[in-house]
């Protein structure tokens, strides 16, 4: 029984070390990356109704702060080999897109035959 004790050990070791890699990507995401999923969050305000399933969550958008790795963002999934961000998953946020602006006036617009 003692001799078992190092051996499960040393497969518990191994086993964690591999969770940990798979789940972690070995490179933080592009600066090009990260800037331009700020600005994404930048379009939208968070506003959950009192009575969304959702009410009590925050937004993911929350954790996105310039200057850290996008890969440990909420809702950011990034490569594990590369760190290039491959999806987002944005349920239950309460983003709302903040309304477009006016297109342009007729006279502000080029002529159209």
């Amino acid at each position: 029984m003692k001799a078992l004790i190092p051996s499960c050990l040393v497969l518990f070791s191994l086993l964690f070390a591999y969770n940990s890699s798979a789940q972690t990507p070995s490179s933080s995401c592009p600066r090009d990356q990260s800037f331009a999923l700020i600005q994404f969050s930048n379009s939208f305000s968070v506003q959950c109704s009192d009575i969304s399933p959702c009410s009590i969550l925050k937004a993911k958008t929350a954790s996105w702060k310039k200057g850290t790795d996008c890969c440990l963002w909420d809702g950011v999934k990034c490569d594990t080999e590369t760190g290039n961000v491959i999806g987002l998953h944005l349920s239950c946020s309460c983003l709302k897109q903040h309304p477009l602006p006016p297109p342009p006036p007729p006279s502000a617009r080029p002529f159209q035959q």
